[in-house]
């Protein structure tokens, strides 16, 4: 988990204010994502997050459970080009429980599926065996 307090100058220094709180995820395939939501995180800064790990209970606003999700990396034809904001956005694909594998589309409802495949896919060959 990335630490939230530190700012850049590419806009992705969002403070949350009162009741909401944000996790900023750092990826091994070097993309970030980035949470904002009402409720109580569950992990920390610096913390190591294994894939499907709870990372926040999220409180209902409105009569709604709601998350705002962004994905993004930094990019490295904006750092040569010394463009002001330094990231580029996109939209990964999520495995679900009711739509299968999909794009979430605003106001959506999911459900995840975490499968064994998933879990394996950083794995080594050798811990894969086991």
């Amino acid at each position: 988990m990335c630490d939230d307090n530190l700012t850049d100058q590419a806009g992705k220094n969002f403070k949350p204010a009162g009741d909401i709180s944000q996790i900023t995820l750092y990826h091994d395939d070097g993309s970030f994502s980035g949470y904002i939501f009402i409720g109580k995180p569950l992990v920390s800064a610096g913390q190591k997050i294994n894939m499907g790990s709870p990372i926040a209970v999220i409180e209902k606003y409105l009569d709604r459970y709601t998350v705002n999700f962004t994905a993004y990396f930094l990019d490295r034809n904006k750092m040569v080009n010394n463009s002001p904001r330094k990231h580029t956005h996109f939209h990964p694909f999520f495995q679900t429980a009711n739509e299968g594998k999909t794009k979430l589309k605003t106001g959506g409802t999911y459900t995840c599926e975490l499968t064994d495949e998933m879990k394996m896919e950083e794995m080594s060959k050798r811990k894969k065996s086991r």
